[in-house]
């Protein structure tokens, strides 16, 4: 599976990943979550499949100017 936006690879909740930053982008909510370690992507809870892809796709420069922009006005 691949994100729409940036067409990298993407990882669902649960699963073992490498260490390293994610963003997830299933919701559009760009919610970055930092593993310090290899482990699982964490899951919602709220009966919806968490899809994350790593932080260094055009998704997480997305959220990061919208939080700048807004920081400005």
């Amino acid at each position: 599976m691949k994100c729409e936006e940036c067409q990298q690879h993407l990882w669902q909740a649960g699963e073992i990943v490498p260490a390293g930053t994610y963003t997830r982008v299933d919701d559009h909510s760009y919610r970055l979550v930092i593993l310090e370690q290899e482990g699982p992507l964490p899951a919602t809870f709220d009966g919806h499949i968490a899809l994350y892809c790593s932080s260094a796709c055009r998704c997480a420069r997305q959220v990061q100017k919208r939080k700048a922009t807004q920081a400005t006005r």
